[in-house]
């Protein structure tokens, strides 16, 4: 966020779980966004006695003028507020249950405006202890070929990267990272907004290829693709024109064995071999790797009990649901007796791990950066890869259809993800 001192913020915390945030933006961008929204709308309407796009601003202030502030409330909020907001809670390393909830706001023009928030708050006191605690790591499986399937496989890997060298744009099933500002509705008081999506290779998911396919990154676009309208909404159903540039670019096409490699600090042949065995052993059909990412949770909860809100452990729970539901064997798990039992623990354990993950990445100084998302993005690339990701990321179809995500969204995991592979490392490297 670009002026912070445009923006005045309270904080109260009344008790160990239950906060109070409040915002006030200056009349300045209040009055700002004004004056340049009755200007596009009386650029746009069609008023009889008038030529097109010039019906006086003073009419359009009197006619307009309950709409145009509902319009405000909102862009201000979605794109000012709301960045602020996560910025300041972040600021004071607190963990948050769910997404801070609006109870009341305000704008007017020639006044400040105000935004009320409620949030929940998780306390968890870190126990440094968990560092030094008795890890025993999962061991690898030794059944043939095993190293044989991990050297085939990246001998594959290696000749896709070298048959692709020098293809730079987009192509479906790629990851991208772009900015999205609605055209001539630039506010230079907040920062664009970066967005996340995935190009789908399905026939709902035209439209996003016709937009962004051979697109080269770095280089503005305009469209009007309906996939962008929700993110920015108009007082009038206008349909933004959108100023586009790509700025991160994941291809789908091979996987980056060096970005790997940097991700998880491997300075050799051997320690990338090694790494990826734990991909490819498996017990009981879950991966080494599975196995030792659980085996770390289990400590690190050991060492730091706390109490989760239930309503948000439900809200888990009905994610869950949704997502088993789509399992061919969904009819046969729900026939077990302790069925919901099953789901509302497996909620619990899920809520209960990305919350501590969350505080230990401020307890440990961990951050995320836009190289650490792309990082994160090359191990979604194929389905063996995919065993090394255990925080995954929200649904990213809706009706079919893939959407964009937001990049606070996106970080988020990534940041959790990031955090529990530093907890295996020190227990791992504290159990030598």
């Amino acid at each position: 966020m670009k002026h912070d001192h445009i923006i005045h913020f309270e904080f109260q915390q009344s008790t160990p779980f239950e906060a109070y945030a409040h915002i006030k933006v200056a009349p300045s961008l209040v009055d700002y966004i004004y004056s340049t929204t009755v200007e596009r709308c009386a650029s746009e309407i069609h008023l009889a006695g008038f030529k097109p796009g010039s019906a006086p601003i003073g009419y359009v202030e009197r006619h307009y003028h309950s709409a145009i502030i509902a319009y405000l409330r909102d862009f201000i909020n979605s794109f000012c507020v709301d960045v602020f907001l996560r910025e300041q809670l972040r600021e004071r390393q607190l963990v948050i249950a769910g997404v801070p909830r609006c109870k009341s706001s305000f704008v007017e023009l020639h006044q400040p405006a105000s935004f009320e928030f409620d949030i929940t708050v998780i306390p968890i006191p870190i126990n440094s202890q968990w560092k030094h605690a008795h890890f025993r790591a999962p061991t690898r499986k030794n059944y043939r070929d095993l190293d044989n399937q991990v050297i085939a496989f990246l001998a594959e890997e290696h000749g896709i990267a070298t048959s692709l060298a020098g293809v730079t744009g987009v192509a479906a099933n790629d990851w991208i990272g772009f900015f999205a500002t609605p055209h001539g509705n630039h506010v230079p008081l907040c920062d664009p907004t970066l967005l996340w999506m995935h190009v789908g290779s399905e026939d709902p998911d035209l439209e996003a290829r016709n937009l962004f396919v051979n697109q080269i990154p770095s280089v503005e676009f305009f469209s009007e693709a309906s996939l962008l309208q929700g993110f920015f909404r108009s007082f009038h159903d206008r349909q933004y024109n959108f100023s586009l540039c790509i700025k991160h670019h994941a291809q789908a096409r091979h996987f980056n064995i060096d970005r790997f490699k940097q991700y998880f600090k491997l300075k050799s042949d051997k320690e990338l071999h090694r790494k990826f065995v734990e991909v490819f052993s498996f017990r009981h059909d879950i991966s080494l790797r599975r196995e030792t990412a659980e085996a770390a949770l289990r400590v690190a909860l050991r060492y730091h009990p706390f109490h989760v809100p239930f309503q948000f452990v439900q809200q888990e729970a009905e994610i869950l649901l949704e997502h088993i539901c789509t399992n061919p064997d969904y009819y046969v798990y729900k026939s077990s007796p302790d069925f919901r039992e099953k789901v509302q623990l497996l909620a619990q354990k899920r809520v209960k791990e990305a919350a501590l993950m969350d505080a230990l990445a401020y307890a440990e100084n961990i951050t995320v950066q836009e190289q650490d998302i792309l990082d994160y993005l090359n191990l979604l690339k194929r389905p063996r890869t995919r065993e090394f990701v255990y925080f995954m990321l929200p649904v990213t179809r809706v009706n079919e259809r893939e959407m964009p995500l937001a990049h606070d969204t996106i970080a988020q995991v990534c940041l959790r993800e990031k955090t529990l592979n530093h907890v295996i490392q020190l227990l791992v490297r504290n159990a030598l």
